[in-house]
């Protein structure tokens, strides 16, 4: 009986500490799980065309189309829309080549936030742009971009204001003759009834066929009267 007793008290010495340790143990890990989120928030910054250098050192490269002078990128501070950072980002933009230039912004927290970054009225050449993380944590996206010389063979104007309904594209033809690639963002409609436009159904990209030392003239319907469109938004090109 005796042996009995000491053996029934070794377990109810073990089981009493086993009540104690448990909570103490599952604090600290609570605990070590909050030091590790403090220490580590999340971080994410992205863009829609700059990226981070390979260890071979290559990064992404982008011809703009004829006649186009503006660079324009995006800045986000996030991943999707449930991972996004922590922290107000601030960064520094730097673009040399034809000139040099730097622009400086934050990304606020707590949300999915992007920026819009732009160096309009380049000349022709080629333009590095690199853009670093001055906190809370250090990255360096970077692309370079190339502004080719305008084709003067042809020319086009993209005619809008606050208020019309209508965008009125006039392209002029001079020593050019062959096909031009036309696009368009998807909330403007073309004007089926002109016979350039007549197969633009379901698209907003299409080949015309053109010849030297003319005029056409091509309308497009807008659905956003407030909204002015520009030849960024459409485009005209071999």
């Amino acid at each position: 009986m005796g042996k009995k007793k000491v053996y029934l008290l070794f377990i109810v010495v073990i089981l009493l500490s086993l009540f104690c340790v448990t909570p103490l143990l599952a604090k600290y890990l609570h605990n070590e799980k909050n030091d590790i989120g403090v220490e580590s928030p999340e971080f994410y910054f992205k863009s829609d065309l700059l990226e981070i250098p390979q260890t071979n050192g290559v990064y992404p490269q982008y011809k703009l189309n004829e006649g186009e002078t503006t660079i324009s990128f995006k800045l986000k501070n996030y991943l999707d829309e449930f991972r996004f950072s922590d922290n107000d980002i601030k960064y520094l933009v730097k673009i040399t080549g034809m000139i040099e230039e730097t622009k400086e912004g934050v990304i606020t927290k707590g949300s999915c936030n992007d920026v819009v970054v732009e160096f309009k009225d380049l000349t022709t050449g080629t333009y590095t742009i690199e853009v670093t993380t001055l906190s809370p944590y250090k990255v360096t996206l970077k692309a370079d971009f190339l502004i080719k010389e305008e084709d003067n063979s042809f020319t086009y104007t993209v005619n809008d204001a606050v208020g019309s309904s209508i965008i009125q594209v006039i392209i002029t033809t001079n020593s050019y003759e062959g096909k031009l690639n036309l696009e368009w963002p998807s909330d403007v409609l073309p004007d089926n009834t002109n016979e350039l436009l007549k197969d633009a159904i379901n698209t907003n990209n299409i080949y015309i066929d053109v010849t030297e030392n003319a005029e056409y003239t091509l309308i497009f319907l807008k659905q956003d009267v407030d909204k002015v469109y520009s030849k960024s938004d459409i485009k005209v090109f071999k």
